[in-house]
């Protein structure tokens, strides 16, 4: 019995030191995972191999697997079996635990199924397959094994996938693979397969390709020379909207005839449009030369313009509705025909193209990258179009033209009663006028511009709110400004070179209205500013055959400050007052200054041939006169039109204008 109780003592005291022996390891506990694995129909998959690091176990009848004595880490679980496709999930197995409800399900390769390629030409193939179930699927191909192109569907999900690769090169073997994602959101996938291209037969592309606009409609007529070889299924028409961007086929069968109606356009749109010869083998030649054109008509939405789509061709008259807009993007060019094209009646007068804006036009150019709007004719001559016309309706607070070069318009733009600001354009070779507005009541504003070859550069009358005209260059005009009848006008510091007839000519309302600070020379001839209102002439450098007018009419005149250069040896004349009476009685001449005329009635006279009373003429005693950086106007500046009318440091200009800190001219004396 004493040896009894000593044995058990002993297991007693061995147990407990094992106990304690566990309790200070440090050796992490085993874990392990277990789970199923079924098909995608989501039955019991026998025979499913589980590997996760060294370990593997398979699944048995009823799909149920475990993994027994996992050290705690991350492992990849992988599970495979023949004719099924392989899925891998990353789990962490923690200390001592055991994770359940691991499930794999197994699409069957055979997910997709009756691969077909079919229809093979040179430069075309079909690819047609089924699903298990419904899937959304796409193909992946290319000319190697990269298979860089990719082509999806865009149906919903369905059991049929048939695709069509198009633009293959000829002869050349391509590998493909078809994917896609089942109802089940699982990825689907089948083996690499492949298809060569035959050699090409495509023949050439068709010629003549013309674009016209379907009378009284908004379609395009597009003809083409007919393929008289027998070898022929019918063409393809590509369009884009522009002749760098990608043209997609928009007939829906092959056509049979040599034209085509394309009705699916919008008004204001620019379309280019090629052709393509299919042959009777399915072969598509290249295609042809391209063909564009913008639809004339109205404009009921918002369009855009940009450099990209250049040109636009405009062969019919642009209307923008109330409340659409055309924005016209920096570089972009617009070349309008001479006459309208469409819409006319047979006996009926061809009008020329313009175009008329009721709700909003944008132009979005620079002096780098301006919005050029010209003739299309081969040789432009002026008038070719109409320009742009501001209607009463037109929005003038969106509106605006900036960095806009319009080119052989009659009237580059008109504002029947308002004009949108108009800075950094330059307008050339119009037959009327290079800008005209009238009965504006709201201001006008015209900065920065070159305004060359027009009969008249700016005519603005009748307009309530104020007319400034700012910082312009005007060259070869017959009248360069006119601002007449207008409540309030602000002329100030515009060059006008070359002008033929008239360079300024004012007619305000209100004793405000100012013409200062502007330089008329260059070889301009006639008279440089004529005066009929209320008007403040001040500070302006004039070179002309008669500097300043002042006609009978001009009340509250006030003429201050000028540099008149009258050349005596062409009988120039620095102030000539026209009137019934010998000395104008509203008009006060102070403080201005006539050069190298002396004659009194020359220099300040009637048309009688009088002298008139001014007060505080500068008269020059040197030869040299004003002192002008340029040297001699009346020889450099008649052919130089970069003669500078800048004073030279210390000239007698200095301080001697009306105000006694004014100097006289355009231009400050430099210290």
């Amino acid at each position: 019995m004493k040896n009894f109780r000593q044995i058990i003592f002993y297991i007693f005291a061995l147990s407990l030191l094992g106990l304690i022996g566990c309790m200070h390891s440090s050796d992490p506990a085993v874990g392990g995972a277990c789970g199923v694995t079924i098909d995608s129909t989501g039955r019991a998959l026998s025979g499913v191999t589980i590997t996760a690091g060294g370990n593997s176990t398979v699944s048995d009848f009823y799909g149920k697997w475990s993994l027994d004595s996992l050290k705690p880490q991350i492992y990849n679980f992988v599970a495979s079996k023949e004719n099924y496709q392989t899925q891998t999930k990353t789990y962490e197995v923690p200390s001592g635990i055991v994770l359940e409800n691991i499930t794999f399900a197994l699409p069957a390769s055979t997910e997709i199924y009756d691969i077909i390629v079919s229809d093979v030409t040179s430069t075309k193939a079909k690819i047609s397959f089924h699903t298990k179930f419904e899937a959304t699927t796409r193909i992946s191909y290319g000319s190697n094994a990269q298979m860089e192109k990719t082509i999806n569907s865009n149906s919903p999900h369905k059991y049929t996938h048939t695709f069509e690769l198009t633009s293959l090169i000829p002869a050349t073997t391509y590998v493909f693979q078809c994917l896609g994602t089942d109802q089940y959101n699982r990825k689907i996938s089948s083996e690499i397969m492949s298809f060569t291209t035959g050699v090409a037969s495509r023949g050439e592309p068709p010629t003549g390709l013309t674009i016209s606009k379907v009378n009284s409609s908004s379609a395009f007529s597009l003809k083409w020379n007919a393929d008289a070889t027998a070898d022929l299924a019918g063409y393809n028409i590509y369009r884009a909207t522009s002749l760098t961007g990608v043209f997609e086929k928009i007939n829906s069968g092959i056509v049979q005839q040599a034209s085509y109606v394309d009705n699916g356009v919008s008004v204001g749109e620019k379309y280019c449009y090629k052709v393509t010869r299919v042959a009777g083998s399915g072969d598509e030649s290249s295609q042809s030369e391209a063909v564009s054109m913008v639809m004339p008509g109205v404009i009921n939405s918002n369009v855009v313009w940009n450099s990209q789509g250049s040109p636009y061709e405009l062969s019919g008259d642009l209307i923008i509705a109330q409340g659409a807009s055309l924005i016209i993007s920096k570089g972009t060019e617009v070349r309008i025909s001479k006459n309208d094209k469409w819409d006319v009646d047979e006996g009926e007068d061809i009008d020329s193209v313009g175009i008329t804006v009721y709700g909003s036009l944008v132009v979005q150019g620079n002096n780098d990258e301006p919005v050029a709007m010209t003739s299309a004719e081969n040789i432009p001559t002026s008038g070719d179009w109409d320009g742009i016309t501001f209607k009463d309706s037109a929005d003038l607070t969106v509106s605006t033209l900036k960095g806009l070069k319009i080119q052989f318009a009659k009237t580059g733009v008109i504002g029947e009663k308002g004009l949108p600001t108009i800075t950094e354009s330059n307008i050339n070779n119009c037959s009327v006028a290079g800008i005209y507005c009238s009965d504006s009541s709201t201001a006008i504003n015209i900065s920065n511009c070159n305004i060359v070859s027009c009969f008249e550069g700016v005519y603005v009358e009748n307009s309530s709110g104020t007319v400034n005209i700012k910082d312009n260059t005007f060259i070869g005009c017959s009248y360069a400004i006119k601002a007449l009848n207008n409540k309030l006008n602000s002329i100030t510091g515009n060059k006008i070179k070359s002008n033929v007839v008239t360079a300024i000519e004012v007619n305000s309302a209100n004793t405000a209205s100012s013409v200062s600070r502007n330089t008329i020379g260059w070889g301009t001839g006639g008279i440089g500013i004529v005066c009929n209102g209320s008007d403040e002439i001040r500070r302006n450098t004039i070179q002309a055959n008669v500097c300043i007018q002042v006609k009978e009419e001009a009340s509250n005149t006030f003429i201050r400050s000028n540099l008149m250069l009258a050349d005596k040896d062409r009988s120039s004349m620095g102030l000539l007052y026209i009137g019934s009476t010998t000395t104008p009685t509203n008009m006060k001449a102070q403080s201005n200054a006539v050069w190298n005329q002396t004659t009194a009635s020359m220099k300040y006279g009637n048309s009688n041939g009088n002298s008139i009373n001014v007060t505080g003429d500068l008269s020059f005693v040197s030869t040299a006169g004003p002192g002008l950086q340029g040297g001699d106007p009346f020889t450099d500046a008649l052919t130089d039109t970069t003669f500078s009318y800048v004073p030279s440091s210390g000239s007698v200009l200095k301080n001697a204008g009306y105000d006694s800190n004014e100097d006289i001219g355009a231009e400050d004396v430099p210290n």
